[in-house]
């Protein structure tokens, strides 16, 4: 009688396809290659087992969220799955650990795709125009507006060191005819220009954090917890807020970078999706 070792392997090598790259990362961790030892298996056919766990994690589960995040019926469904395709996953002693093989899959695709949204991340948190209450990185925001007004012209007044008795235009003119608050107008206009933006410029961060704010709120989140954590990532408006709610792989790198209790983090992803939503409705998508 053949052993289930050989009788495995000689049933499944022809019918299922080579492994992908994934299924081949997560036999390269330690832990895999222990479990295909404890069982007394070969790697080939444990890389065949990962190859079906991993299609069906792909059609059934969220590849964005965590094993603890997945949901209940999901689970059901994917291990239905596993089984019809799988007919020996009751075979070995302990069965084919499916759960553990799940949560490297997950774990591996984390770690593939790290890279990218942390770089696309970073794009949310660009310099920008901020108030004086949030940490700026990079250079001050007034100093364009501060180099143009320099390098723009002012109105001086006459030249103190050109005699009354010149024939220039500044001698000639009657000065006492000029009204005194357009001879002082320039002055006002420059001071204005270097002051104006600033405060144009705090008024508009502070309307826009209250946009976060105000959606935390609708979350039913702790505005005091979770707000500084968002400002920390550059998420200080609409549409910063936006583009975390439609960039790809966002509930693992939320779940990475934001301290919060599993019921937070559930709440804050739900309303992530409902603002996308709405958002689109909004713009006829």
């Amino acid at each position: 009688m053949p052993s289930p070792r050989t009788s495995a392997r000689s049933k499944d090598e022809n019918l299922i396809p080579k492994p992908a790259y994934v299924a081949q990362a997560v036999l390269k961790s330690a832990a895999a290659i222990t479990l295909c030892q404890q069982m007394d298996i070969s790697q080939d056919v444990c890389k065949a087992f990962v190859e079906i766990a991993r299609h069906s994690t792909q059609a059934y589960l969220d590849m964005d969220s965590s094993w603890r995040y997945q949901d209940g019926r999901a689970l059901k469904h994917h291990d239905d799955y596993v089984r019809r395709h799988w007919p020996d996953i009751d075979k070995y002693e302990n069965h084919w650990p499916l759960e553990r093989i799940t949560r490297i899959i997950l774990k591996d695709r984390h770690s593939y795709v790290q890279k990218q949204s942390l770089n696309k991340a970073r794009q949310l948190s660009l310099p920008r125009h901020r108030s004086a209450s949030v940490a700026y990185i990079g250079r001050p925001p007034l100093r364009s507006t501060q180099a143009s007004a320099s390098s723009s012209s002012t109105y001086r007044g006459p030249d103190k060191s050109e005699p009354s008795s010149s024939s220039s235009y500044r001698a000639v003119r009657d000065k006492s005819a000029v009204p005194r608050a357009i001879a002082h107008a320039p002055a006002q206009s420059n001071m204005a220009s270097q002051v104006a933006p600033s405060c144009t410029t705090k008024l508009s961060d502070e309307n826009d954090i209250n946009l976060v704010r105000n959606f935390l709120i609708t979350c039913k989140l702790p505005v005091d917890r979770v707000l500084p954590q968002l400002l920390q990532l550059g998420i200080e408006d609409a549409k910063a807020l936006l583009i975390l709610a439609t960039q790809p792989y966002r509930n693992m790198w939320l779940d990475r970078v934001l301290e919060l209790t599993p019921i937070q983090f559930k709440l804050l992803t739900d309303g992530l999706n409902t603002f996308a939503t709405r958002e689109r409705l909004k713009e006829g998508l």
